[in-house]
C-alpha cells in the first residue's frame, strides 16, 4: 500500500500514518518501517516552481539512531536542489549508501526552478537502535 503526502510516500507493514511534512515530523523508532521520501510527483518529473520540506525524527527520550540512504536522483544540477539538513546534495557527489545523521531529527528541503524538469530524487529513512558500552569499575 502507497500513501502519498507533498512528497512522502510511507510504506509500513500494516496500518498507513501519514503526517503533513511542513507542520510536524513523522516519528519513527527501532523497528518501524522505513519512511520513503520522494521529490513531489516522483518518479515523474517534478513540477515548476516546487518547494517542499519534510522532516523525520525519534523522539528524544528513545535511545537509537537515524540513518538515510538516497536511493534515486536525477535533478537539474544548476537549478533545482535537495537540502538535507541544510547542506546541500551536490549532483555529482551524490553517495547512495547509507549515511548516519549525526541528530535525531532529519529534514530536507527541496526547490525547483521554472526551467527543467526530471524525475527528482527517493531515499529512505530508518531508525535503529543505538548500542551502547557501558563500563562497571570495581
Amino acid at each position: 500500500m502507497r500513501v502519498w503526502a507533498t512528497g512522502i510516500e510511507r510504506t509500513p507493514d500494516t496500518d498507513v500514518a501519514v503526517t503533513s511534512p511542513t507542520d510536524t515530523c513523522i516519528m519513527i523508532g527501532p523497528g518501524d518501517a522505513a519512511v520513503i521520501l520522494t521529490s513531489p510527483r516522483f518518479p515523474f518529473h517534478y513540477n515548476f516552481n516546487e518547494y517542499t520540506t519534510s522532516c523525520v525524527a525519534i523522539a528524544n527520550d528513545v535511545d537509537a539512531s537515524l540513518h538515510y540512504q538516497i536511493t534515486d536522483f536525477s535533478l537539474e544540477c544548476c537549478c533545482d536542489h535537495l537540502y538535507i539538513n541544510g547542506v546541500k546534495v551536490v549532483c555529482d557527489r551524490v553517495s547512495y549508501r547509507r549515511t548516519d545523521v549525526p541528530s535525531n531529527v532529519l529534514k530536507t528541503i527541496f526547490t525547483s526552478d521554472i526551467g527543467v524538469n526530471y524525475p527528482g530524487y527517493k531515499m529512505r529513512v530508518w531508525a535503529t537502535v543505538t548500542s551502547q558500552v557501558k563500563l562497571i569499575i570495581d
